[in-house]
């Protein structure tokens, strides 16, 4: 699990630096690699459960509904708000109990370690996806890994 938190943090680095990319004046109906999204559903979605999913799985609590509604794309300072949580989310699974037993889904128990690696494949993959929609490169592996997996058709679950 060690290995999995590291690539947490080196991808949350990399997810605010998308974040801080993106320009407040792009139109948030703009298409994006996720079909049947636009930009403002892909922030959203990318936001809640790769910065306050991963934190409220880490400390075992419920995702607030209010999360859930939100529309992050409307929130003021939105980059830095965003890049504040990934730090809260990163410090949450440093703790090693965090990484230790099962999280509850609300659908059932999933191994805390899978349960990192999905929210790191969240991450990743709709990273990727609000760079490339908004005309960023993207940075290190893993985001080359998931360029190529996009290039080969890959869509994540």
């Amino acid at each position: 699990m060690q290995t999995a938190y590291t690539h947490v943090a080196e991808c949350a680095t990399e997810s605010a630096r998308v974040a801080r990319g993106i320009e407040a004046t792009m139109p948030l109906t703009s298409t994006t690699p996720c079909h049947g999204w636009d930009l403002r559903e892909l922030i959203n979605h990318w936001v809640l459960y790769s910065a306050y999913g991963l934190e409220h799985r880490a400390l075992r609590t419920p995702i607030p509904g209010e999360l859930t509604a939100r529309d992050f794309t409307a929130d003021p300072g939105r980059p830095d708000r965003y890049a504040a949580q990934l730090e809260r989310a990163v410090a949450a699974w440093s703790d090693p109990a965090a990484r230790e037993g099962t999280v509850d889904t609300g659908h059932g128990s999933t191994p805390a370690g899978e349960m990192a690696a999905m929210l790191l494949m969240e991450m990743v993959l709709h990273g990727w996806d609000v760079a490339r929609a908004t005309g960023q490169e993207c940075g290190p592996e893993p985001w080359a890994t998931v360029s190529l997996l996009r290039a080969r058709g890959a869509r994540p679950s």
